[in-house]
């Protein structure tokens, strides 16, 4: 999905952008405490983000309401430090969200946002 100017399209981006965010979330959580993760669960952290395979068989993702990129390798051992790298993109991709476009003054993603005000802040960072 290419996101324009066009607001319905925006907000819908934003409402699907926020929907995914408790996965993320959840994600970071489970790479900070130590848990194992696989392949597909990086996949699930990174759906709704648009994907492709390159010729050397890495996953770039890319979110085109935070226009964070994400990269790993999909073959071979999935190391530590890719899947501590897949965190920061995740998190840099969380922080935009909830603190520049839902305008959130505290790490609370349980509360729905004004997506008329979000969208307004998207188009103000996009445009600036």
């Amino acid at each position: 999905m290419s996101v324009n100017n066009d607001r319905t399209i925006i907000k819908k981006a934003l409402e699907d952008a926020y929907s995914d965010a408790s996965r993320q979330i959840d994600f970071c959580h489970a790479v900070r405490e130590g848990h194992s993760i696989t392949r597909d669960q990086i996949r699930a952290a990174f759906s709704g983000w648009q994907s492709k395979v390159t010729c050397s068989g890495h996953l770039k993702f890319f979110h085109p309401i935070t226009l964070q990129m994400g990269e790993f390798i999909n073959h071979g051992p999935l190391k530590k430090e890719v899947i501590v790298s897949v965190c920061r993109v995740i998190q840099a991709h969380l922080n935009i969200l909830g603190n520049d476009i839902f305008g959130y003054r505290t790490c609370n993603f349980k509360f729905e946002p004004d997506y008329n005000k979000a969208v307004d802040r998207w188009l103000n960072r996009v445009n600036s």
